[in-house]
């Protein structure tokens, strides 16, 4: 007979995995809050958000609005982590032209550890790489 520990384990796994599959990122709901990494590249801002819009595996786009530039790119669950939700905000760089990059993460249910700085980082690095903005010019923010 499983132990009461091993049901509990399970129960609150499956929870959160029914959880996690069942969220959609919304950018009316979607906290703008906490950790984010600030990206910047020469480019316009329209020019930028499209194609943040047109990323690829293993990022979609739950939402977006166009008007504020705003976006919600998620990743699925996974038997590793729940799965995780990603605000992207672009802004007009100040005072030259191009533009400014907020990358920011959110778990689908909930996590522990370091999986949503990791998460963070390589969402990043794919829109670092759609923007080919170097390496040394991203600014981790608390």
């Amino acid at each position: 007979m499983p132990s009461l520990a091993l049901i509990t384990v399970g129960l609150v796994a499956g929870t959160g995995y029914a959880i996690a599959f069942s969220r959609r990122g919304k950018v009316a709901t979607t906290s703008m809050s906490g950790r984010y990494i600030e990206l910047r590249t020469s480019g316009d801002p329209e020019a930028v958000f499209a194609s943040i819009l047109a990323i690829g595996s293993p990022y979609q786009v739950d939402d977006a609005d166009r008007d504020k530039r705003i976006a919600v790119l998620s990743t699925p669950p996974s038997i590793w982590n729940f799965g995780f939700f990603f605000p992207i905000i672009v802004h007009p760089a100040t005072p030259d032209d191009g533009s400014r990059i907020e990358v920011r993460v959110r778990s689908r249910a909930f996590h522990a550890g370091t999986k949503a700085a990791r998460a963070l980082v390589g969402c990043a690095r794919a829109i670092e790489q759609l923007m080919t903005v170097p390496t040394a010019r991203q600014i981790e923010r608390p």
